[in-house]
């Protein structure tokens, strides 16, 4: 019993075959799919050529090896997790498109009533997970917002504008749902959905830019 308790936290783990599942329903197979929805609908997409989709999936390939390594997804992964993310990738992309959620958080004050509805209904959904499992981040809060940009001052004089997406604070969520229980599956779905938007959206952009 201790060792199966010691298995599934592991603090790393690798299996070539739950690998290459985890990478074909997590990223093969939605990316395809969420970029032929959002364009037969009219979803904020990125455009993006030939060089940038192969870019990308270079990218989700290391991502996703780190993830899948760390993030214990030998041993948690199963079909709660698939069930989860599907319906979460499509609510998420769908949520995003509402003309309220298309804010950031430097906005406060100015946001609008419908942005303050989600935003309180997503902390208080977070904050459930986390009295359930004690795990989670502060960044959450800011789950549902979209990337903006902060400039700071370099010591070299040149001007540095830390550009923040969402799917960044979601892939690093996805490291916390790392426990084999149904709350914690359920969990990882929906970061891992959250996640994939950004990606199929918009693409591995990088953090930090400087002019």
């Amino acid at each position: 019993m201790k060792q199966d308790d010691d298995i599934r936290t592991a603090l790393y783990s690798f299996d070539v075959y739950y690998f290459c599942l985890f990478m074909l329903t997590f990223y093969i197979i939605p990316y395809p799919i969420y970029r032929t929805i959002a364009h037969r609908y009219g979803w904020e997409t990125n455009a993006k050529t030939m060089t940038r989709h192969w870019s990308d999936l270079f990218n989700g390939l290391t991502y996703g090896l780190i993830l899948f390594v760390f993030g214990n997804y030998t041993h948690t992964f199963n079909w709660v997790t698939l069930v989860a993310f599907y319906p979460s990738l499509v609510a998420y992309a769908l949520i995003a498109e509402l003309p309220f959620t298309r804010t950031s958080l430097p906005n406060i004050k100015s946001w609008p009533k419908g942005m303050w509805v989600v935003f309180i209904i997503a902390v208080a959904t977070k904050l459930a997970q986390w009295k359930r499992k004690k795990v989670g981040s502060d960044d959450e809060a800011t789950s549902l917002l979209q990337p903006d940009n902060v400039a700071v001052v370099s010591p070299y004089s040149r001007n540095v504008a830390i550009h923040l997406h969402h799917w960044q604070i979601f892939y690093v969520l996805a490291f916390f749902t790392r426990f084999d229980d149904v709350v914690s599956q359920v969990g990882a779905g929906i970061v891992l959905a959250c996640y994939m938007e950004g990606i199929c959206a918009y693409g591995y952009d990088s953090l930090v830019n400087d002019s």
